[in-house]
């Protein structure tokens, strides 16, 4: 889509929760550290995108401090205190896919509004990549 020519830009997945209505489920994923294959300054890809969330107020941070490996949660089967926080707007990694001094790694949402269902994945590494 072209933003020149006011088209207005789709979220990912609006269309199918428009056409399958209660029955999408969004499945969104969190990182709290490791490497990944990205672009850096130069344009070349590879294994040069790092993370290691020390923000307390972000997602990655708290889910995080969770000693699995890697875990999902039912978000909309939260209550209380928990939901509260789910449901502001924290930091999050924003999976990108160029690093560079200008570009932010993460954006603030709310997970309880964003997402159905949540991976976490504690410790990533990047993809092999054939040359």
């Amino acid at each position: 889509m072209s933003i020149q020519r006011n088209i207005p830009l789709l979220l990912a997945g609006k269309h199918l929760a428009e056409h399958y209505g209660k029955r999408y489920v969004s499945i969104g994923t969190s990182v709290y550290e490791g490497r990944y294959n990205v672009y850096n300054s130069n344009h070349e890809f590879g294994p040069y995108g790092t993370l290691k969330s020390d923000d307390p107020n972000s997602y990655n941070y708290t889910l995080g401090q969770v000693k699995n490996e890697q875990f999902f949660i039912d978000l909309r089967k939260a209550n209380g205190v928990t939901k509260i926080w789910l449901n502001e707007q924290h930091p999050i990694f924003s999976g990108i896919t160029t690093e560079g001094p200008d570009i932010p790694k993460t954006v603030d949402i709310s997970l309880g509004k964003s997402f159905d269902i949540l991976v976490q994945v504690q410790k990533v590494s990047p993809s092999q990549l054939n040359q």
